[in-house]
């Protein structure tokens, strides 16, 4: 959710590696943040008809064929897109660049007075 609402983005992607640890109950603290997202992965975003969009998004979110979306991940993905274990695809382009994903996720939690 701090993805998309970070970059604006109709869909935001991440492979199940990417995270490391859980939040924990009770209070939260940028160390547990850290030991969740430990690399600095920037975020990343493109814009792609559902038609361009790999089984790996179409699979968890649902898309119309000729609707263009905006999508966000982090430049691990995208630079290791063709990976099984990331988007297993070719050709995609994300021309944006933002902040580290971890940054965006502790201001995310910042700003919440409960986590859903």
């Amino acid at each position: 959710k701090s993805m998309k609402e970070k970059t604006g983005a109709d869909i935001a992607w991440i492979n199940a590696g990417n995270v490391r640890d859980v939040l924990p109950q009770g209070q939260i603290l940028e160390r547990h943040v850290w030991n969740i997202l430990p690399f600095d992965n920037a975020l990343v975003t493109g814009k792609f008809k559902g038609s361009q969009l790999p089984k790996t998004i179409t699979d968890r979110y649902p898309v119309e064929p000729d609707k263009e979306y905006t999508v966000t991940t982090v430049d691990f993905t995208m630079l290791n897109q063709s990976a099984e274990d990331q988007l297993n695809a070719t050709g995609l382009n994300f021309p944006t660049s933002g902040p580290l994903q971890r940054d965006v996720f502790i201001e995310w939690v910042k700003k919440q007075k409960a986590l859903p």
